[in-house]
């Protein structure tokens, strides 16, 4: 995901911890979401506050119909999306996981969090977090979570084992 600002233009688009910046007569505010209801769906709702009752419906502000008018976001993170089926195979060397909940973000795929480089008296290195649990309610934030019993974990990108 893109560290720019997007126009919100289809359900799905934001997710969990996302910044939304939204305008609405007498509003221009940014707000994190906290949660996504029912996610890429024509039912999707965005909470950015739970106490004060604060949500949109996403199809509602896309089609002008919601107080919420113009909505814009951005993700805090990036992630890669790796397709289950590269995953579930035997690999020489991989670090190996089992009995997890995975998020999936992109249908049919795991997600991993690329973090920030870090320096170290040996170099450069960039973090990286498996997007998994033991518990579902975990690993889901919204977007989804599917349960594998085996993982094989090689960071195919930059030849890293994680």
């Amino acid at each position: 995901m893109s560290e720019e600002w997007q126009k919100l233009t289809e359900p799905g688009q934001i997710k969990k911890g996302d910044e939304v910046l939204l305008y609405a007569p007498g509003i221009k505010a940014i707000w994190n979401a906290k949660e996504i209801l029912n996610p890429g769906t024509d039912k999707e709702e965005v909470i950015l506050h739970k106490q004060k009752n604060l949500y949109f419906i996403t199809s509602m502000a896309i089609n002008g119909t919601s107080w919420a008018s113009d909505i814009w976001f951005k993700s805090k993170g990036k992630f890669i999306h790796i397709p289950i089926e590269d995953v579930t195979k035997p690999i020489d060397g991989a670090t190996v996981m089992m009995d997890r909940w995975w998020t999936t973000i992109k249908e049919g795929h795991i997600s991993v969090y690329i973090g920030a480089s870090k320096k170290s008296s040996m170099g450069s290195y960039r973090t990286y977090s498996p997007q998994c649990n033991m518990h579902k309610e975990i690993a889901d934030r919204g977007n989804g979570a599917v349960f594998l019993p085996i993982v094989y974990f090689v960071d195919l990108l930059a030849g890293e084992q994680w």
